[in-house]
């Protein structure tokens, strides 16, 4: 009989935050979808394997629509490091956050968004690294963080757009989340040479879906 292969701290831990997730969603996305209305449009079954989902954001609440709208996949998300305080630290794992320290340049953060996308997860990562609630995205500062891990992980992003009125997020005050196709590494090159230009000019073309409400 062959010996049963024991686990690592790290993978037991994996195992449980990831148990600990779909416990959370499927319990609380009911509230979330009360609280926070919304409907989604475009390309809502991710691909098999890794990908970089790429939001606009606007609130707090951007992360348990995104969470709602692919219910169906782990979802990983880059968060600062300040928020992970107790209790709302508790929360954030919970969520399947992970921090990132903005300030410092953290390697770390990237190393660990590149490992999980190989392990097959949605890590979601907001290009403009913070919220910007009233602020039209088209004029935020865009972060290339998100494209080195796709790039790295060779791995496709998936570009998204929240939309609500005036750009702020209120309780029941409807939200609509456009989804684009997959835009799949051998296509990065068009976008930009380097990683900021690309993720730039890909979130500038996210962003029209707020006038369309489609991928052009």
């Amino acid at each position: 009989m062959p010996e049963k292969k024991s686990l690592s701290q790290n993978e037991r831990n994996e195992i449980k935050a990831d148990r600990s997730y779909r416990n959370f969603v499927a319990t609380f996305h009911g509230l979330a979808e009360f609280l926070w209305p919304h409907t989604a449009k475009g390309c809502l079954q991710l691909p098999e394997g890794g990908c970089v989902i790429c939001p606009n954001h606007i609130s707090f609440a951007d992360i348990p629509v995104i969470a709602c709208v692919f219910r169906g996949r782990l979802l990983k998300y880059m968060a600062k490091k300040e928020l992970f305080f107790w209790p709302l630290g508790v929360l954030f794992r919970a969520l399947g956050a992970y921090a990132v320290d903005r300030k410092n340049g953290d390697v770390g953060a990237i190393k660990t968004a590149i490992s999980l996308c190989e392990k097959g997860y949605a890590a979601v990562i907001f290009p403009q690294g913070h919220r910007n609630p009233g602020v039209d995205p088209k004029t935020t500062k865009v972060h290339g963080g998100a494209m080195l891990v796709a790039k790295k992980a060779n791995v496709p992003i998936i570009p998204v757009y929240i939309k609500t009125k005036d750009r702020k997020v209120r309780f029941f005050r409807k939200i609509e989340v456009f989804v684009a196709p997959p835009v799949y590494p051998e296509s990065f090159d068009q976008y930009g040479e380097s990683n900021g230009e690309a993720m730039k000019n890909l979130f500038a073309r996210a962003c029209e879906m707020e006038e369309t409400g489609k991928w052009n």
